[in-house]
């Protein structure tokens, strides 16, 4: 299950580089935020040219965007990322004056990976943009001729390592001479599996089938997916192997996991 923290809808701190100078002077750094001048605050997400002040409607070039933030212990030991919905038009990422990432492109989502992070601890965002004119750049609003900054959300989101992406279940009766005998039935599980870490996943896949809470059927199979990969997995079961059936119901579109029942129904 996913879960997300915005950080956006809020005042962040502001302040435009003209001269270049905020990378050799560490902006990024919180200890040094004191002694920035023409610091002011702006709405995120928003233009800074139509936003932040007067001042800057005709503002091309670089700017800083600052604010504290914490990722908080339900997060941790699942992968988190920062997402972008929307900046114009390159951006340079930090925490904890270290560099996380850059991007470059307007109007188009982005992440990085701060899953190190997640310790309920407070941390220092930084985040330069680089506004840069562009005449064959699209503008959203006609009447502002230039369109900079932080323009879409900002929000922490969790990604489950493992993910259970789509899956699917196909049962077969096999009857015996007699159409009335049931021989065995077959149950296949299809199952669209991806891995969200930087690493392989090695594990198993372990289906358990209870019948009035006694487990009648399990079986346990290992899978490998490489990182950042996704892979389709089947599991067959042959049910006559774990005892007669009294009764057998053909499901056509069953549904395999509901949060409030976690059961095969």
């Amino acid at each position: 299950m996913e879960y997300a923290i915005f950080l956006t809808r809020e005042l962040w701190r502001f302040c435009t580089d003209p001269h270049n100078e905020g990378i050799d002077q560490q902006w990024c750094d919180q200890d040094n935020q004191p002694y920035l001048e023409n610091k002011t605050r702006i709405i995120v997400p928003s233009c800074w040219n139509r936003k932040a002040s007067r001042f800057y409607s005709q503002y091309n070039g670089i700017a800083w965007y600052w604010r504290n933030f914490r990722i908080p212990k339900s997060f941790s030991g699942k992968k988190v990322s920062l997402n972008f919905a929307s900046i114009a038009n390159k951006a340079k990422v930090y925490i904890d004056s270290e560099e996380i990432g850059e991007f470059s492109g307007s109007f188009i989502p982005f992440k990085f990976d701060v899953s190190k992070f997640a310790d309920n601890r407070s941390h220092f965002l930084s985040v330069r943009i680089e506004g840069i004119d562009d005449t064959n750049r699209y503008h959203p609003i006609e009447s502002i001729e230039r369109y900079y900054g932080i323009i879409g959300q900002v929000f922490l989101k969790t990604e489950d390592t493992l993910e259970l992406k789509d899956r699917s279940m196909e049962t077969i009766i096999h009857f015996g001479e007699n159409p009335s005998e049931v021989k065995y039935a077959e149950l296949t599980f299809s199952l669209y599996l991806k891995n969200n870490n930087d690493e392989e996943f090695d594990g198993k896949i372990r289906v358990s089938i209870e019948r009035d809470y006694v487990q009648v059927v399990e079986e346990e199979r290992p899978i490998k997916i490489m990182k950042q990969n996704s892979r389709l997995s089947k599991i067959i079961l042959h049910i006559n192997k774990y005892g007669p059936l009294n009764h057998l119901t053909y499901i056509n579109y069953p549904l395999l996991l509901a949060m409030k029942k976690k059961n095969l129904f």
